[in-house]
């Protein structure tokens, strides 16, 4: 329902920005949402603990959600030390007004390889969703579009309209060629605290990728922070058939 009022001295560059801030306000104001991190809990450490916090509150601050630090400090060190043995995956979620609360569920392995099924058609966005796809959220329209139009597949791998790589709902693309390790360069994906280590130490680099670079590729994986390196081992198409295979094989690291 967000409109704009045009008139003969109307700028259209200027009228679509305001059209543009005017359905992110609406999303913002009627999408119930909580700002959410998954973390792997390992005999009561946090990994990557200060990335993930990072994260979460330059998304507060993108949302105007309160943050308080002392607040989710104590929380983190209390849930670490009541579950100092094993190994946990806890979700952190902090609402509009602060409220900052710990979800821990015992961690459950993924089978591997992974298959990867291409997405039916690219990430389609509004402007008004696109602050969730560049925030972590639990408002995951964007995602979930993906996932439902292709509801048996194992994980999707999305792309843009300009036919550049992105990622999968569960993770970060990562491929190996004649060149090194890669991933995608694309600003339409959310930054990964597992993928952004990983570029900082310059086990990895970053470049715009395409179908034809990951049918050409030698080995892919999906990383995120939970998980670390999960291999994949076959690409389908939207209908099922096999596009390519890969051996499924641990990160050469």
């Amino acid at each position: 329902g967000v409109g704009s009022g045009l008139t003969w001295y109307s700028a259209p560059t200027a009228e679509w920005r305001e059209w543009q801030w005017k359905s992110r306000l609406a999303h913002r104001c009627t999408a119930a949402f909580q700002i959410v991190e998954t973390v792997r809990l390992q005999s009561g450490v946090w990994m990557r603990a200060q990335a993930h916090l990072a994260r979460m509150q330059s998304a507060a601050d993108a949302f105007g959600y309160v943050w308080s630090s002392d607040a989710v400090q104590a929380a983190l060190s209390s849930a670490a030390q009541t579950h100092g043995d094993g190994v946990y995956r806890g979700r952190w979620l902090l609402d509009a007004a602060g409220s900052f609360r710990i979800e821990l569920h015992p961690f459950d392995p993924l089978p591997l390889p992974m298959t990867l099924q291409w997405a039916a058609g690219p990430l389609d966005a509004s402007p008004g969703e696109w602050p969730f796809v560049h925030h972590k959220t639990t408002w995951r329209l964007p995602y979930e579009r993906h996932r439902s139009s292709l509801p048996n597949a194992p994980d999707v791998l999305m792309r843009s309209r300009m036919g550049e790589l992105l990622e999968t709902p569960r993770g970060k693309l990562v491929l190996l060629d004649e060149g090194g390790l890669w991933t995608p360069s694309s600003h339409w994906q959310l930054p990964g605290v597992l993928q952004q280590a990983l570029l900082q130490s310059g086990q990895i680099q970053q470049r715009r990728l395409t179908l034809t670079d990951l049918m050409g590729a030698r080995a892919v994986w999906v990383i995120n922070s939970l998980r670390g390196w999960m291999p994949v081992s076959r690409l389908l198409s939207p209908r099922g058939d096999v596009w390519a295979q890969w051996p499924g094989e641990a990160p050469p690291m």
